[in-house]
C-alpha cells in the first residue's frame, strides 16, 4: 500500500463525497451531522482521508448552495476554491471546476453550462445546446 504521511493508505482511507457532507461543512446547519463533516474533512486536511468529488456532486453542491440557501456566488466561489485547494480532497479536474466558478461567477448561467464552456473550451468538440445564453458564450 501506498504511504502517506506515515500512514498505510488503503481503500478505506479512500471516499467519494456525497453533496450533503460538503453541505453540513460548508453551511454548519444539521447537528450532528455538523460535526461528522468537520470531523470528515479535518481529517481530509489532515491526509487521514482521501476524498473525491465528481463533476456531478461539485455542480449539485453549487446548485444547493444558491437555489435553496440562496447564497451569492462569489461567496459559494470563495468556499469552494478552499474546499479544491486542499490537497487530499480530489475532482475530476480542478483545473476545469476552478475555472467553471469563475465563469458561473461572470456570467449569468448555472454552474453545469460553465463546465460544458470549460470542456469545449478544453476539447474544441462542439456544445450542442438550445439554450441561447449558453450558445452566445461559446461563441466567445
Amino acid at each position: 500500500m501506498k504511504k502517506k504521511h506515515g500512514m498505510s493508505m488503503s481503500k478505506k482511507n479512500i471516499v467519494y463525497l456525497d453533496t450533503n457532507i460538503i453541505l453540513r461543512f460548508l453551511i454548519g446547519d444539521g447537528g450532528e451531522l455538523v460535526d461528522k463533516a468537520k470531523e470528515t474533512f479535518k481529517k481530509i486536511e489532515n491526509g487521514e482521508l482521501i476524498a473525491f468529488c465528481n463533476d456531478a456532486i461539485f455542480a449539485k453542491t453549487v446548485f444547493v448552495l444558491q437555489k435553496v440557501y440562496e447564497i451569492e456566488k462569489l461567496v459559494i466561489q470563495e468556499a469552494l476554491e478552499n474546499l479544491i485547494f486542499i490537497n487530499e480532497f480530489h475532482m475530476n479536474n480542478k483545473d476545469v471546476s476552478l475555472k467553471a466558478l469563475s465563469i458561473y461567477c461572470e456570467n449569468d448561467i448555472d454552474i453545469v453550462d460553465s463546465l460544458l464552456i470549460v470542456y469545449n473550451h478544453i476539447t474544441g468538440l462542439p456544445i450542442l445546446s438550445f439554450d441561447k445564453k449558453l450558445n452566445n458564450l461559446l461563441k466567445i
